[in-house]
């Protein structure tokens, strides 16, 4: 059992492909820099029962955050000659140029279990929403400056008046993941792409999939049975909603044959298949 100590905004975690580097996304981009050095600097990183762990090769999971060319570039001087074997991320931006550097990127958050991404995300929303409100009660353009006033944006429009919960939050990813990617997300996954044998989805609502299933899905994963997934085109492959599991056995669903778009459901730990409408 591996210890992991914290230091501030880094969380270090030892696994058989080496050192995980958890850096939180609200932490100063200098300061974690700094800590990163720091950590990788002690030639002793104490686990239960003595010993170090190797930190001659590590991966870093970073979450939210999103790295420009520029700050991966000092990101991974800050490392020097410490290898950088992947990175973990859920934002598109950042794996995009993690992968333009020969750095294998995935989605996931593995590491630190509390990423403050969408909360923060949420409160700058918030805030921005507060100063355009502000400035437009306050601020009325004279006749002059008529000509340099931008047209505002449309308001989004409004819940629905029986609308009594906030919308879960989810994540949309525009690619196809290929064998050993993995995503994983505390709310729903739709995936515009395919699922190919050896990647996997996992969710803690629903799972759509508007492409062809041959790899791993578990929605509900954190016990709620009430989720659901949807696939434009599904293969045998291993498929799970809460406890209920499906291994590909066309008997066990009830059918001769799926149809070409299917909805599961999962009832009394049995999952259900019907065509989805």
């Amino acid at each position: 059992m591996t210890h992991t100590p914290v230091l501030d905004g880094v969380t270090l975690k030892g696994t058989r492909h080496g050192l995980l580097v958890c850096v939180r996304e609200d932490l100063d981009f200098e300061l974690a820099l700094e800590q990163i050095q720091e950590k990788l600097a002690n030639p002793f990183l104490s686990q239960e029962g003595g010993g170090h762990l190797d930190s001659k090769r590590i991966s870093l999971d970073l979450g939210w955050r999103e790295l420009s060319s520029e700050s991966f570039t000092r990101l991974r001087d800050a490392l020097g000659e410490v290898e950088l074997a992947g990175v973990l991320s859920t934002s598109l931006q950042t794996r995009t140029v993690a992968e333009s550097f020969g750095v294998k990127a995935i989605i996931g958050r593995l590491g630190l279990a509390h990423h403050q991404g969408r909360r923060l995300r949420q409160q700058q929303k918030e805030q921005e929403q507060a100063e355009l409100e502000a400035a437009a009660a306050v601020v009325e353009p004279s006749e002059e400056s008529l000509e340099a006033v931008v047209e505002p944006v449309a308001p989004a429009p409004a819940p629905p008046a029986d609308a009594d919960q906030e919308q879960e939050a989810t994540l949309y990813i525009k690619r196809t993941l290929r064998s050993g990617q993995k995503a994983v997300y505390p709310g729903n996954i739709v995936l515009w792409g395919d699922l190919n044998p050896g990647s996997e989805l996992e969710a803690e609502g629903d799972v759509l999939v508007l492409g062809t299933v041959r790899g791993r899905i578990h929605a509900g994963c954190n016990g709620n049975a009430e989720a659901q997934i949807y696939c434009q085109s599904l293969h045998p492959t291993v498929l799970r909603i809460a406890d209920g599991l499906w291994t590909g056995d066309l008997k066990e669903t009830g059918l001769k044959q799926l149809p070409a778009a299917v909805k599961v459901t999962c009832a009394k730990d049995q999952l259900r298949f019907e065509m989805s409408r």
